[in-house]
Parts: structure tokens; C-alpha cells; sequence
């Protein structure tokens, strides 16, 4: 078909709410996997929160820790609960609810969205660190913002990322890398994470089943967590998943298994 044909054709679709683009090749997806390179962290790696959905596991890494920031709490505050137990002061914020989940002198609680911008419903993650945090405070980030962790990713200055010692994200709509915009999003926001943090663990979240795009596994949700650099003495390849400690976000069905594409080195 001429250039012209499929240009007339797009317009066409696109005036029916439609919109036609090439999809990406399966190694512009696998390299991009593989650019995730998850190593194992230096410190031993514990589950904080609840046994299924709302638990995450990261580094026990605490010692200075003084703030944890949790967008997106909706009614579960197990995570933040327990790690308020090793002296951390909790910023949770979502327009969702009015309140936390549970009762706790160390949470303080704002009714607000975590976006890009800052508007009456919207806060940036920047401008809520700046102003509960102190300048020298290392911090942790639990974040679960159903897909608009891309858009704050992008939006929050590295001066601000690398506050948080530990990064908890957890990353929607990944059956999307086959859409090329999405795959060069995506790629920009792990680029930008990767430049000070290294991937420490990877949970598919089973509420979805994974998705199969021409032999490359791709679960859609997964839970990842970063450990700052600089507290990481050595880059050694996680070999083995899940982690002894994962269990099913969804308890009444069987956990989703990590693909090894996403874990074990491999030539592409």
C-alpha cells in the first residue's frame, strides 16, 4: 500500500475513535527487558506490610531512614503501619479516601492525588517531599498510583528521586510495550530511575494473567523495587524468582510466576 493510501485510511479510522501504528518488533521489547538487569541487594530483603496485596518486600536497609512517602493508599495501610514500627515517620496522601486505612501517630495523611502537576485534587511528589521532609532526610517510596507513576517518574527532578534510599513502584499497563509511544515512555522513566538505583526485586501482581506478544512474556502489573546505589556494595544477578518471602496479591488464585526474560541475563 502507497504512503498515501495509509495515510487517508488513518485519518479515516482515526475520525471513528481509532488510531492504526505499527507494532513494536518482539527485540525492541526484549532489549528493553533486558536493560532492567535486577541484582541482588546488599542488605537481606524482608516483607513489610500485609501477606498478600498491600505487602511489598524491600531492603532492610532503615538504619537514618526517617519518612516514608506512600501515594495511593486507597484502604490498605499495612505497608506504612509496620514500617512505622522502626521509628519512620509516614506521608500518605490519595483523593480517593479521607483518611488512612488505621489509626497512627506517625502517619499525617493528605487528601490529595500524586500527578505531574499541582492543582486543587493533584500535588507533584516534589513539591510533598519539599515540604514535609527534611533537606538531608533519607526517605522510602511505596507508590501505587494505577498507571500515573509514569507521568510523576518523569515529572520529579533526580535532585528529589534521590532523597528515597529504597523505591517500592509499582508499574500498570505493561502489555502496552508492544505500543511503540508506550515502550519509548516507559524506556525514558527506567533510564531515569537506573542512573542513581538498581532493580533489588520483581513481583508480577497476579490480578491479571500474563500477557504472551509473539513468545516475549509480559506480565501487565508488576511490583518493583530500587535500592539507592550508594548503598549497594556489589551488582551481583538475581538467578532465582520469586523470592521466598512473594505471595499472591490476589490470594484466591495462584501466583503469577516471573518470566525469566525479566531476571536471567541472556543474549537478545
Amino acid at each position: 500500500m502507497s504512503k498515501k493510501f495509509l495515510k487517508i485510511l488513518n485519518n479515516i479510522v482515526i475520525q471513528l475513535g481509532y488510531q492504526i501504528y505499527r507494532l513494536n518488533a518482539p527485540t525492541k521489547i526484549k532489549k528493553f527487558i533486558k536493560n532492567l538487569e535486577p541484582v541482588r541487594s546488599s542488605y537481606p530483603l524482608i516483607r513489610i506490610g500485609s501477606k498478600n496485596d498491600g505487602g511489598y518486600i524491600i531492603p532492610s536497609d532503615f538504619e537514618n531512614l526517617k519518612s516514608c512517602f506512600s501515594p495511593g493508599v486507597d484502604t490498605n495501610s499495612s505497608f506504612e503501619n509496620q514500617i512505622s514500627e522502626y521509628g519512620i515517620n509516614c506521608f500518605l496522601a490519595d483523593y480517593s479516601v479521607s483518611s488512612a486505612a488505621v489509626q497512627n501517630e506517625s502517619f499525617h495523611f493528605i487528601k490529595k492525588y500524586i500527578g505531574a502537576v499541582s492543582d486543587e485534587k493533584h500535588t507533584t511528589l516534589e513539591q510533598w517531599v519539599s515540604d514535609q521532609a527534611d533537606s538531608n532526610d533519607d526517605l522510602i517510596l511505596q507508590m501505587d498510583i494505577e498507571g500515573c507513576e509514569y507521568d510523576v517518574i518523569m515529572a520529579t527532578p533526580v535532585s528529589i528521586l534521590k532523597r528515597f534510599r529504597i523505591l517500592v513502584i509499582e508499574f500498570h499497563n505493561l502489555e502496552r510495550l508492544i505500543e511503540p509511544e508506550f515502550l519509548r515512555m516507559t524506556s525514558l522513566c527506567f533510564a531515569k530511575l537506573k542512573q542513581d538505583f538498581s532493580i533489588v526485586h520483581m513481583h508480577p501482581n497476579n490480578c491479571m494473567p500474563i500477557f504472551d506478544y509473539k513468545g516475549v512474556k509480559i506480565p501487565p502489573i508488576i511490583e518493583i523495587t530500587f535500592h539507592r546505589n550508594d548503598r549497594m556494595k556489589g551488582f551481583e544477578p538475581i538467578e532465582i524468582l520469586p523470592h521466598f518471602l512473594d505471595a499472591p496479591n490476589v490470594p484466591e488464585r495462584p501466583d503469577t510466576l516471573m518470566p525469566e526474560i525479566w531476571y536471567k541475563r541472556q543474549n537478545i
